[in-house]
């Protein structure tokens, strides 16, 4: 099957093997006139094929944010190349977001450049993150395990989130020994990071006053987060 646009010139083609039933092509287009051809090596006889055509709007580059309540935070941080989606052009904002994941947008939301090697031993010079998570390191957004792991493609928690989150920002939080979640001891090693951030409105929690410090972040909440501080970085800059 071949796809191609009003001069019949090729922009996407495909080939089934002889057991598929089905053949599908998936291709990004701008408005316009487009013709499919379809070849066969065999002569059809008792047969017959369907062809279909499904369209999907985009918004922000990704066919699965519309009108979700992370989109607008989204499209920003698309907008300005700094979350990218899948093959399938889809963001997944409800996935939860890795380690490693998180470090690649930090790394380009701070435009961090300097590097330094880290000394995981779980995170090879080919992991396909490697350079971001080193200028993270080297920048000091991210800290390993007691064991010297880095554990790249587990899911970040939500603590670790706001850990990061100050990391980059360089604040200071005098807010030791308070908690401004019901679920958070006062005790707790993020207690007065998350105090810090609530106060300056980057970080909220749920509405019966609870944050889940050990819950996965999504690739959403991630989002509306650099997207937060993004703005605020730009209002305190001096």
């Amino acid at each position: 099957m071949t796809l191609t646009d009003n001069q019949l010139k090729s922009i996407a083609a495909d080939v089934n093997q002889a057991e598929q039933d089905q053949l599908i092509l998936t291709k990004v287009l701008d408005a316009g006139t487009y013709y499919v051809k379809i070849n066969a090596d065999a002569p059809f006889q008792y047969q017959q094929y369907q062809f279909s055509m499904n369209s999907t709007a985009f918004v922000g580059g990704f066919t699965d944010i519309s009108g979700h309540w992370a989109q607008g935070a989204i499209i920003d941080l698309y907008n300005r190349k700094l979350v990218s989606g899948f093959t399938d052009y889809t963001f997944r904002p409800d996935n939860s977001i890795t380690r490693a994941e998180a470090s690649v947008i930090l790394v380009r939301a701070f435009r961090i450049t300097q590097t330094s090697q880290p000394y995981f031993t779980d995170l090879p010079p080919d992991h396909w993150a490697y350079s971001s998570i080193a200028k993270a390191y080297a920048a000091g957004i991210i800290n390993g395990y007691p064991n010297n792991t880095f554990q790249p493609d587990e899911p970040l928690t939500r603590m670790e989130m706001a850990a990061m989150i100050d990391h980059a920002l360089g604040i200071d939080s005098q807010q030791q020994g308070q908690s401004p979640y019901s679920d958070v001891d006062a005790n707790f090693w993020g207690a007065d990071i998350l105090m810090q951030l609530k106060q300056l409105g980057l970080v909220s929690g749920y509405p019966d006053g609870t944050f889940h410090p050990n819950q996965t972040a999504t690739r959403a909440e991630f989002a509306v987060l650099i997207d937060k501080i993004l703005s605020y970085a730009a209002d305190n800059s001096s």
